[in-house]
C-alpha cells in the first residue's frame, strides 16, 4: 500500500493529510486477468492530541482525525451550502493529487525525470467535472515539484489528458 502527504489548504480542514492507498484486485470475467483498483482513504497526520486532551479540551484532541476523515468518508457530500461545496472541492482535490502523485511516483521509479516520456505510459480521464482538476495538478506536479518549465510541462499535461465526446 502507498501512501503520500497531501498538502491542503484552509482552517475548516486539516492542511496536510496522509492519502492511504487501498488495493482491491478485480479479476476478469472468464479471463486469468486481474486488475487493481486503488482507492483512497485520508488519515490524519497527527491521530491524537493529549496535551488538548489531558487540559481537558476532548474535541480538539479529536478534531485533526475527524477533519481528515470527513475528506473521504461520505463521496460526493450535499453542495448546498458553502461547507458542503468546500468538502467536495477537498475530495476532488485529495482524489485526483492522491492519484496523480502515486503514478509520478511509479512512473519515476521505473524511468526517471524523463518526463517527455508520461504520456507513452500514462493517459488520465477527465470526463465529468472532479477530474479536470487533474491537468492543474499535473501541471503543478511538473513545474513546482519536478521543475520543468512551463511549456514543457503543458505539452505534457496536454498528452496525458483525455476526454470522450459526448
Amino acid at each position: 500500500m502507498a501512501a503520500s502527504l497531501l498538502e491542503l489548504k484552509r482552517a475548516a480542514l486539516p492542511s496536510q493529510v496522509i492519502a492511504q492507498a487501498y488495493d482491491n484486485p478485480i479479476p476478469g470475467f472468464q479471463t486469468p486477468t486481474v486488475s487493481n483498483l486503488r482507492l483512497w482513504d485520508a488519515e490524519p497526520i497527527k491521530e491524537f492530541d493529549l496535551t488538548a486532551f489531558n487540559a481537558g479540551d476532548y474535541d480538539i484532541a479529536m478534531r485533526d482525525r475527524e477533519r481528515a476523515e470527513s475528506i473521504s468518508a461520505v463521496l460526493y457530500p450535499n453542495d448546498a451550502t458553502p461547507e458542503g461545496k468546500e468538502l467536495r472541492l477537498k475530495q476532488q482535490y485529495f482524489f485526483v493529487a492522491a492519484s496523480l502523485q502515486d503514478v509520478f511516483a511509479r512512473f519515476k521509479s521505473k524511468h526517471g525525470t524523463d518526463w517527455a516520456k508520461l504520456p507513452d505510459f500514462a493517459t488520465f480521464q477527465l470526463n465529468d467535472t472532479h477530474p479536470t482538476i487533474a491537468v492543474a495538478e499535473v501541471m503543478r506536479l511538473l513545474v513546482d515539484v519536478e521543475g520543468l518549465s512551463w511549456d514543457s510541462a503543458w505539452s505534457i499535461s496536454t498528452k496525458v489528458g483525455a476526454a470522450t465526446a459526448c
